[in-house]
């Protein structure tokens, strides 16, 4: 994953639930090595989300006043200021990934908003993950997505398995791939479920 040559840049990554983002993103993180620094956060679906919620997998890794921010849940301008500082003056390509950003709450949304219109003035990646069956119409990430620049953009929509690739991986499993493209529709998640557990049960996940 590198930025475009103009500097940093956006990746948008979706895929149904179970579709791989979050192993693509550790397979990525794993090759790129000690040659980018990766900074990675995740949404939940929580009932009473904290602010810029995906910055507290972080809060090793940030300087000590966006730290305070985030853990008092203060959403200010010296966040969005420092985050992009953060983004701008490293010493190496930064690798910002946040995850499921379809459960980002509203503070982290603006965040998402504020670099992604910025990112080409750093050495940065900002990685965005989402699940692409959630995003109704009228959903708030939509008009963060539809704001960023396209040309510093790039989409990236991962496809359900193969059936070459399910009868693949049941292969490697010493499993028949009989039936199993079939009952998982490809999906990756449901797939290696499916080829781990005991072939005459349906796995409790």
């Amino acid at each position: 994953l590198r930025g475009n040559a103009a500097g940093g840049a956006c990746v948008l990554l979706s895929a149904e639930a179970g579709g791989g983002k979050t192993s693509l993103l550790a397979a990525a993180a794993r090759r790129a090595g000690s040659d980018a620094q990766w900074l990675w956060g995740a949404c939940e679906p929580m009932l009473s989300p904290q602010p810029l919620g995906p910055l507290i997998d972080l809060l090793d890794r940030l300087p000590p006043s966006i730290g305070a921010a985030v853990r008092a849940g203060r959403h200010t301008p010296e966040v969005l200021a420092g985050m992009l500082e953060l983004l701008h003056d490293s010493r190496q390509p930064v690798v910002l990934a946040i995850d499921d950003v379809q459960w980002a709450d509203g503070a982290t949304l603006d965040l998402l908003r504020y670099l992604g219109r910025r990112i080409e003035g750093t050495r940065a990646l900002l990685v965005l993950s989402y699940r692409s069956e959630s995003l109704a119409g009228d959903h708030p990430l939509q008009g963060v997505l539809g704001s960023l620049p396209a040309r510093s953009c790039l989409r990236l929509q991962l496809a359900p398995l193969s059936r070459s690739a399910v009868a693949e991986l049941a292969h490697r499993a010493g499993r028949s791939a009989h039936g199993v493209h079939e009952a998982t529709q490809g999906n990756p998640f449901f797939v290696t479920e499916l080829l781990a557990g005991d072939a005459q049960t349906l796995p409790a996940s």
